[in-house]
């Protein structure tokens, strides 16, 4: 652990190795595996942290270290879609009552993913609420409690996912994972088109968190709320906002051209002219580009310039 705080990870990887070949029947073996699995993992690793995670289960199977193992190993098969495998692992850490509290809450929403990319979503919703029924982290509470939100919400059953999501909030304010049961709450008024529920919650989430991912979604959501209330000046700014914060270039694109559409809403031609050209001059091999061009004919239109909206309508 010290090598690693140090940044000596090869030393680390050293040591671990050193570790099993000279004391291989030391108790502390089972841990050693299990760090020396984790370094692998975080690094990247995976293939090489498997084979370990198996001798540990394999030769320790009830020792404290072997309840890790079997998370890992089930994600590491998860991510391979050998559901099968990581399915008979998680199951195995979920269900005892005398398995860590957390990982078992980690097994149940790893099951509940699993199932919901099978498309149970019955399983599903149960597994996440026996992962929250489980667990003693907040964050991991959170997390199970916020799935199990988004698939109500899927289901048709948005009411209740609001109502899930409005008491996550509420009963842990402060932690991250808070902020995203604020947008998740906002995602669900917005798809349900109450716009003006959607709008207070985005607005909530940007006055409590300074994430900056969290923040870049917010805006981009305020846009649309004020987008479908009709506020076109003030989406047109929001979306400016909510563009300059993206990171994802697709999401900056939808801004812009979100931005530029409201000022045409709004009769602000000139303004949206020049936001359509920054979006053609930012993304050249976009196909929204000739949808763009076709709006700038129409803002031309709308300022009398005939000639300059026909010799753009006849490029298209």
């Amino acid at each position: 652990e010290a090598l690693i705080r140090l940044g000596l990870r090869e030393n680390a990887y050293t040591a671990f190795a050193s570790f099993q070949e000279r004391y291989p029947d030391a108790p502390e073996v089972p841990e050693n595996l299990l760090d020396w699995s984790r370094l692998l993992i975080e690094d990247g690793r995976v293939a090489e942290a498997e084979p370990r995670l198996i001798t540990l289960l394999e030769t320790y199977p009830t020792s404290v270290a072997a309840q890790s193992a079997r998370l890992w190993l089930g994600r590491i098969y998860m991510e391979r879609h050998d559901y099968e495998a990581a399915l008979r692992l998680l199951d195995a850490l979920a269900r005892p009552p005398d398995a860590g509290p957390d990982l078992r809450a980690q097994a149940w929403y790893a099951l509940g993913r699993i199932a919901e990319l099978q498309t149970n979503l019955t399983a599903a919703l149960d597994a996440f609420t026996q992962g929250e029924n489980a667990a003693a982290d907040t964050g991991l509470r959170l997390e199970n409690r916020i799935s199990r939100a988004r698939l109500l919400a899927q289901v048709g059953q948005p009411d209740q996912a609001a109502a899930l999501l409005e008491e996550a909030v509420k009963t842990a304010p402060a932690h991250a994972r808070a902020g995203e049961a604020q947008l998740e709450l906002a995602g669900v008024w917005l798809d349900q088109g109450q716009h003006t529920n959607a709008l207070a919650a985005y607005l909530r989430y940007l006055e409590a968190f300074a994430d900056a991912n969290g923040q870049a979604r917010a805006l981009l959501g305020k846009g649309w709320c004020l987008w479908h209330l009709g506020r076109f000046a003030e989406a047109a700014n929001v979306f400016e906002k909510a563009a300059a914060a993206q990171s994802d270039p697709a999401a900056r694109e939808t801004a812009l051209i979100k931005a530029a559409d409201a000022s045409f809403a709004n009769q602000q031609y000139k303004l949206a002219i020049e936001s359509y050209r920054r979006v053609m001059n930012e993304y050249p091999s976009s196909a929204q580009s000739a949808q763009a061009l076709f709006q700038i004919a129409e803002c031309q239109l709308a300022l009398r310039d005939f000639a300059e909206a026909r010799a753009i309508l006849i490029l298209l």
